[in-house]
């Protein structure tokens, strides 16, 4: 596995994908938001505007799944299966988070915060093993984390390409968006 886990803020998204020449994609991607209604007090940040100073501290926790949906292309045969993801996020400098995730745990996410929104760091790659296949997943710095509902609730968009060892030429192009809950 190549770095970036999410810690401080990261949603954490599965998908499974079967391709027809057999071999397995498992197409994990991590994000999570957490949202700390004590932030909301500044703490000499914006308390959570939409742009501007960072507001770290909303990210930070532990944020769990509660509604996803997800689109994969590109990939014959292509599964999805219901995300139920736990994410952690934490503060990993003065404006940005790392995430980690239940489903990937060995893969870390670096975001950059700026008020209420947390962008996907660009370039972060991560390789899993899935038997005899490796599956490298390359994440879109567009993604993005959202803080909404007063602090309480996390909006994710996760974009990434998912290549595959044994299915030599197949990329998967996946798109999740999901809402995740501070626990």
């Amino acid at each position: 596995m190549t770095r970036h886990a999410w810690s401080g803020g990261v949603l954490v998204l599965a998908l499974a994908i079967t391709l027809a020449s057999g071999a397995g994609c498992n197409a994990v991607a991590g994000i999570h938001d957490p949202l700390d209604p004590a932030s909301e007090a500044g703490a000499g940040t914006s308390g959570g505007t939409s742009g501007g100073t960072a507001n770290v501290d909303q990210f930070v926790g532990t944020w769990v799944t509660t509604a996803a949906t997800q689109a994969v292309t590109g990939c014959p045969q292509a599964r999805m299966a219901k995300p139920s993801i736990t994410l952690t996020l934490m503060q990993s400098g003065p404006s940005e988070i790392t995430g980690t995730n239940d489903i990937a745990p060995g893969c870390s996410l670096v975001l950059n915060v700026s008020g209420d929104t947390a962008t996907l760091a660009p370039g972060q790659i991560c390789h899993f093993a899935s038997g005899a296949d490796t599956l490298t997943y390359s994440y879109a710095s567009t993604s993005t984390l959202t803080v909404t509902s007063g602090g309480s609730e996390l909006d994710e968009h996760l974009i990434a390409t998912v290549t595959s060892t044994l299915a030599r030429g197949v990329t998967c192009n996946f798109d999740e968006t999901a809402v995740f809950a501070k626990q």
